[in-house]
């Protein structure tokens, strides 16, 4: 009896032993996939990203055609605070190799700024959402001119929109953004007695208004993920 005994006693704890070594081995596959899952679920964190497309600075906002037409690219970077919504900063250079006739001749003129910026996605999960970024920030614009020289001005632009739609793939947002923003050019310090706009006896415009506002519009294709 006692051998039998010994038997079914060793048997019996081999079903406990196996039945106590599943847990410990399915406990570290569910904790990978958690850390896999951590990076892309976890607040806050950090959103990079880049976008280019085509801009028009309106000088006036009379409604005339643009007067600078051109080329913009960007890079931004935020932090995300929850599903919809982010805060950051964003930097942009434009080329513009085209004006209206109401500004005198001259090379391609460019300009550069920066932003800060509310970000909100409607549809964080996907794969479509609704992509808007309001930002507030500062601009510079340098305008050469046929005869040599080129002006410089700043301008701060209290408000800068862009909205569109975007699709996820993986970790990583594609969106098309049409943006629309306004600001104010000022003089250049020692320079002229106005800015670019506006009508003075040296404004660089051909300008039938007194209106100093800008107004800028842009299409760019725009992607964003995080590291």
């Amino acid at each position: 009896m006692r051998p039998g005994l010994a038997t079914a006693v060793a048997s019996a704890a081999a079903c406990v032993l196996v039945v106590a070594e599943r847990p410990a081995h399915a406990e570290p596959a569910s904790g990978a996939a958690d850390a896999e899952r951590a990076p892309s679920d976890a607040f806050p964190r950090v959103v990079v990203g880049a976008r280019a497309g085509v801009q028009s600075i309106y000088l006036e906002g009379d409604g005339a055609p643009s007067d600078l037409r051109g080329v913009v690219a960007g890079v931004d970077a935020a932090l995300r605070l929850g599903e919809h919504v982010g805060v950051g900063g964003a930097l942009e250079a434009s080329l513009y190799d085209r004006r209206s006739d109401r500004l005198e001749p001259g090379p391609a003129a460019t300009s550069y700024a920066a932003f800060a910026e509310l970000r909100l996605d409607t549809h964080p999960a996907g794969p479509w959402s609704a992509r808007i970024d309001l930002g507030t920030g500062y601009r510079w614009l340098f305008l050469p001119l046929g005869s040599g020289t080129t002006d410089g001005y700043g301008g701060f632009e209290p408000l800068r929109l862009h909205l569109g739609p975007s699709y996820r793939v993986g970790a990583v947002d594609v969106a098309v953004l049409g943006g629309v923003g306004f600001g104010w050019f000022t003089a250049r310090p020692g320079a002229r007695s106005c800015a670019v706009t506006a009508v003075c006896q040296d404004s660089l415009l051909d300008s039938d208004t007194s209106s100093s506002v800008h107004f800028m519009a842009d299409l760019a294709l725009a992607v964003r993920g995080w590291p």
